[in-house]
């Protein structure tokens, strides 16, 4: 199935072209992957437990001193074409998330854990999205689209993506063409 075809809201369904994409802006040396006893994810979802590592090396701090309930960290290109395309709610722009920065996450517990977070250097961006929290440093939203066009065309020898990190109408084509379960 392509990604195009895709319509549920939930991206689980999507986890191989997600992992994919993961493992590539690991490889990128774009993100880390990031893992500690106290770091909690909701196994109903497909949370991605990477990020910058700077951001990660904060992360650690706070699960060095608690629990962390994360529901979201990194999101791939493909997840946030899944929520653009599925979802009613407010969706950033595919490619415009904060949470494709590697910098950001959404904490369940926030309210247990903020000040513990606030001493980290973690910051609350949004008053309307208590949940989510971002770690200061260069907005890499870009990697996220550059990540995606190196695995296209790691993938696809006739049609080539510009190495750019734009997410233009052909990066957008590419990606609504991608298989969701990988390559």
């Amino acid at each position: 199935m392509l990604l195009k075809d895709y319509t549920e809201s939930n991206t689980r369904g999507i986890a191989g072209l997600s992992n994919q994409l993961c493992n590539k802006a690991v490889g990128l040396g774009f993100l880390v992957h990031v893992a500690h006893p106290n770091l909690i994810t909701d196994s109903n979802s497909l949370v991605h437990l990477y990020l910058q590592p700077r951001s990660a090396a904060a992360l650690l701090r706070v699960a060095a001193r608690c629990k962390v309930q994360i529901s979201t960290a990194y999101r791939t290109l493909a997840q946030q074409y899944v929520l653009k395309h599925n979802l009613t709610t407010l969706v950033a722009p595919i490619g415009r998330s904060d949470h494709g920065s590697g910098r950001s996450v959404d904490v369940v517990n926030y309210s247990d854990i903020i000040g513990i977070l606030r001493d980290e250097g973690w910051q609350e961006t949004y008053a309307s999205d208590l949940v989510h929290f971002d770690y200061p440093g260069t907005d890499q939203r870009s990697n996220t689209i550059l990540t995606f066009q190196h695995l296209w065309n790691d993938r696809n020898f006739n049609d080539r993506l510009d190495l750019d990190g734009v997410c233009g109408p052909h990066t957008l084509e590419c990606l609504a063409n991608s298989p969701i379960s990988g390559w």
